[in-house]
């Protein structure tokens, strides 16, 4: 039974050290995503850019133009 015990604790051990280590490796990356994104957000907001203005053309403008001019070359 000391041995379970002994095998589970080195376990926990190992297992909190590697899980530390990723942590303080990724974490900076994780909170740097975290800032781009709410910066894209608010920029997005701010000057009304991204992917809501080109969606509000309308089909003949997004879709069929540009078809148009590159078979009719």
């Amino acid at each position: 039974m000391p041995l379970i015990i002994t095998v589970s604790f080195v376990f926990i051990a190992i297992f909190c050290l590697v899980f530390g280590f990723v942590r303080i490796l990724i974490g900076d990356q994780l909170v740097l995503k975290d800032r781009l994104h709410h910066m894209e957000i608010t920029m997005t907001q701010k000057y009304n850019i991204g992917f809501k203005v080109e969606v509000q053309a309308d089909f003949s403008t997004r879709i069929l133009r540009p078809i148009s001019s590159k078979t009719s070359v």
